[in-house]
């Protein structure tokens, strides 16, 4: 198993954080240009729940289902890739750690085959490590910057 994380310092509290991911839908478009839609189905934001994801990634757009698997308010995000894409990617992971008045937000994939598929698909992975990487800069811009049009008081 192959892990790519992303890790980005952003100036906000974790529930700022977290309340941005509970908003998804309305969110997923703004935080990177390759997002085309994030859709809660069954059970929503939830423990459980569902949830479609589209977006491109090295220039082909990718329809990806998942479930929520574990929710920790202000925390952690868990989730798993259903079939096709848990063939080659079953799980991902947005985490967020206060850290000296900020958050430090980390998101996470893991991948199967090692680093034999690594080296055989390196031009995709280099795709998905430079989106990931993108997409903590684009998170921080907004959430510090543009104050991400979050409304909720932080706990």
């Amino acid at each position: 198993m192959i892990r790519l994380a992303d890790a980005v310092e952003i100036e906000a509290t974790p529930g700022v954080i977290f309340e941005w991911f509970r908003e998804m839908e309305a969110n997923y478009g703004k935080w990177h240009p390759d997002h085309v839609r994030w859709t809660h189905a069954a059970g929503g934001f939830t423990e459980g729940g569902l949830c479609r994801v589209e977006e491109h990634i090295h220039g082909k757009l990718h329809k990806m289902d998942a479930v929520y698997t574990k929710i920790m308010e202000d925390r952690r995000i868990e989730y798993d890739f259903r079939f096709p894409m848990s063939l080659i990617c079953p799980r991902g992971a947005f985490d967020i750690r206060p850290a000296d008045g900020k958050c430090v937000f980390t998101a996470t994939l893991d991948f199967r085959g090692g680093k034999l598929v690594s080296w055989l698909f390196r031009s995709n992975v280099e795709a998905v490590k430079a989106h990931m990487k993108e997409e903590g800069e684009n998170l921080k811009r907004i959430l510090e910057q543009d104050k991400g049009g979050v409304t909720r008081k932080d706990k």
